[in-house]
């Protein structure tokens, strides 16, 4: 079967503060967020795994998750 990507999220960063487990947890919340809202037909035998980071960090990649919905309506389902 092929697939065809439609869209991408890429995390990118400058500094240290933005780790390898800052873009999993990204990831992690990016696809039970499109699962939930039924955006993607999502397929993927492997679901991304939650790291563990201090509740600060969480916090913060939350509201970072927050604004990269709020950016591109395609994550949200009106958009369709």
């Amino acid at each position: 079967m092929d697939f065809i990507w439609e869209d991408a999220v890429i995390f990118i960063s400058h500094d240290s503060h933005f780790t390898s487990a800052s873009s999993k947890y990204l990831e992690h919340l990016l696809y039970w967020h499109c699962r939930k809202a039924g955006i993607y037909h999502v397929i993927n035998a492997n679901v991304p795994e939650k790291p563990k980071l201090s509740r600060a960090e969480q916090l913060d990649l939350e509201a970072s998750l927050a604004i990269i919905i709020d950016l591109n309506p395609r994550f949200t389902k009106h958009a369709f």
